[in-house]
């Protein structure tokens, strides 16, 4: 029997946990659906009504604070319906849209949010079909911005449009972790990037798996040698041709980095070999990954230095952290364990 618009936002919110987490994804919201989720946002906080305790009054429910939202399919209008409230929004700091096609028009409504927010911390908008446009005003919004910390635009089509979002990180000053893997960035972006990464100083966190920089090895280099605040740098799969004696050289020099993945063409064993020694030197550095012929080879992992010794590491531990790297939303796996190796000369 088909709910009622009163039993099915009982039932959504019986799943608010106590600390504010709605998990609502893959529900495959109807247009009915949004206009009850939409009334349901507007009515939770109404103004001057939020209780220390972080409920609204009269109402048991704690107001929803992270918001999953991911494999809703959330086509236009119902996403630019749903963006338009959650601009207003003053409780939610994680907001997951991954995989919603929300394409231009949801792409335009997400800037608008950025623009508006001034709680959001986390937004997630991996796998929505957006393009070089979209990227552009994303990166406007970036400008503005002052509360996001995480921005995941893996795997969409932005191409060229990032260049705007790299601009952006010259003035913005909140923003940690950003993700672009799989969004046909080429060496243009890899070039701008690592000459704003010279003088940005928040960015902790970058994935920039899975496109084409080639072209961008030198500059990206440099990059490594004098960034002081990155401390995770995904370079996986992007068809660079790296020397491994400078790779080496700018890990050695770099004083901050605690994760590296980076990817050779060449023979295996040399490049292992000089980075693996070099690193030897580096007392922050805790793993570095090659990936070399389709199989990734943990070079160096300083907490589990004796197990390498041995030849031996827990592959659940390094697919997990390929995940990690990969996205920073529902997770993807690139490696299937059976894939994952070990080795250092």
């Amino acid at each position: 029997m088909k709910p009622t618009e009163e039993e099915w936002v009982a039932e959504v919110l019986s799943r608010v946990t106590p600390t504010g987490s709605l998990d609502i994804r893959s529900e495959r919201f109807s247009s009915e659906k949004v206009e009850w989720f939409v009334h349901l946002l507007l009515e939770q906080s109404p103004p001057g009504l939020v209780s220390e305790g972080g409920s609204t009054e009269g109402d048991s429910h704690p107001l929803i604070r992270s918001l999953d939202l991911s494999h809703n399919h959330l086509l236009d209008p119902e996403g630019r319906k749903l963006l338009e409230v959650l601009k207003a929004n003053r409780t939610i700091t994680y907001l997951n849209l991954r995989e919603n096609r929300l394409r231009s028009a949801g792409g335009t409504g997400c800037a608008d949010l950025l623009n508006m927010s001034t709680v959001l911390t986390t937004l997630i908008l991996a796998n929505n079909h957006l393009t070089a446009p979209e990227a552009n005003i994303i990166g406007e919004a970036l400008k503005i911005n002052k509360t996001l910390r995480l921005l995941d635009l893996s795997s969409n089509k932005i191409g060229g449009g990032a260049k705007n979002i790299v601009e952006a990180l010259r003035c913005n000053s909140t923003l940690t972790s950003l993700s672009m893997p799989d969004n046909q960035l080429k060496a243009e972006v890899g070039l701008e990037l690592a000459e704003v990464l010279l003088t940005n100083t928040t960015l902790t966190t970058l994935n920039l798996a899975y496109n084409l920089l080639e072209g961008s090895e030198a500059g990206l280099l440099e990059m490594l040698r004098r960034n002081k605040t990155l401390t995770t740098l995904n370079l996986l799969d992007n068809s660079m041709l790296w020397t491994s004696a400078k790779v080496a050289e700018a890990l050695q020099s770099n004083c901050t980095l605690t994760t590296f993945m980076l990817d050779y063409d060449d023979a295996y064993g040399d490049a292992a070999r000089i980075i693996a020694d070099r690193l030897l030197f580096n007392s922050r550095l805790r793993t570095s990954l090659v990936q070399a012929s389709n199989t990734l080879h943990v070079l160096w992992n300083r907490e589990n230095s004796n197990e390498l010794n041995k030849g031996l590491l827990e592959k659940d531990h390094l697919v997990m952290m390929c995940r990690h790297l990969h996205t920073f939303s529902d997770w993807e796996e690139p490696y299937s364990p059976s894939q994952v190796s070990t080795h250092r000369q």
